[in-house]
């Protein structure tokens, strides 16, 4: 399963690592190495993780 996200995820996840950078390279590699194990969980078994279609303000 390919996964996609909406630009204001990507947007809110660049500026999660770039917060995460000034504590340090260290912590945002370990941040990002957690999304991505994350991501991958979604990939095997997605219906383990409902979609939730909100109201969101952008």
């Amino acid at each position: 399963m390919k996964l996609g996200f909406h630009p204001a995820v990507q947007r809110d996840f660049n500026a999660a690592i770039s917060f995460y950078e000034q504590a340090g390279p260290t912590i945002a590699d370990r941040f990002e190495a957690e999304m991505r194990v994350g991501l991958a969980r979604i990939q095997l078994n997605p219906r383990r993780y409902p979609f939730y279609q909100g109201s969101a303000i952008f």
